[in-house]
């Protein structure tokens, strides 16, 4: 009997510590101005690998995520985003929107907001966002 308790103490172990992982958010916002687009031209680790991530958002239209899993084991991952706005994109930013840590992450969230004297960012669901980059000019 004693053999019995330990087995299912240990299979329920098992299962408590693999339990599923939650998805991980990237969240864009357009603040810019009434018909001003924002657009997002995104990829998934070396940034110089062309975008296959390509939004344009309009102004206060439901925001766009992605989701995704971090990678297992060593590797992180890593998310670049270069974001414009205006008709012909002036102003620009080409920004490292997501960076795992070495242990994987679940559940995050990073929100970026673009507005016209730059750009906002949370990593929190209960704190507003600050402001954190300026655009820069083409």
């Amino acid at each position: 009997m004693d053999h019995f308790r330990i087995f299912l103490l240990t299979i329920a172990i098992c299962f408590g510590l693999n339990k599923a992982c939650k998805i991980n958010h990237i969240v864009f916002h357009n603040e810019l101005a009434p018909n001003v687009d924002l657009n997002i031209q995104c990829r998934f680790g070396d940034p110089s690998v062309k975008p296959y991530i390509i939004h344009t958002l309009k102004y206060k239209a439901p925001f766009i995520t992605i989701p995704f899993k971090d990678r297992r084991g060593t590797k992180v991952t890593k998310c670049y985003c270069v974001l414009s706005w205006g008709e012909n994109p002036t102003k620009l930013f080409d920004i490292r929107v997501y960076h795992s840590k070495t242990i994987r992450q679940c559940g995050a969230l990073r929100s970026w907001i673009a507005r016209k004297d730059g750009i906002y960012y949370t990593q929190d669901y209960w704190k507003p966002p600050g402001w954190v980059l300026k655009w820069q000019e083409v």
